[in-house]
């Protein structure tokens, strides 16, 4: 196809444009995830919450792994007073 008509350069330029543009809308949609997740919890704060949403893959294993155990002892804490 490359060989045979100019204008496949042109298609696979702008196929490598909307496929860099999907692939940060989605980068964007999982950051977003993350960052509501963590926003009604009062586990994390500052650069550790920063980092966690910047680096969505720590985020997403932090949430479900460590964030609803965090979340009860926070909450027996409280009850316990």
């Amino acid at each position: 196809m490359i060989f045979v008509t100019p204008t496949a350069y042109d298609a696979m330029f702008w196929t490598l444009i909307a496929f860099m543009c999907l692939l940060l809308l989605a980068y964007i949609c999982n950051c977003q995830l993350v960052a509501s997740i963590m926003a009604i919890n009062p586990v994390l704060f500052g650069g550790e919450k920063i980092i966690k949403i910047i680096l969505y893959p720590w985020g997403q294993l932090f949430i479900g792994n460590h964030l609803a155990t965090m979340t009860e002892q926070i909450y027996k804490k409280e009850s316990a007073v």
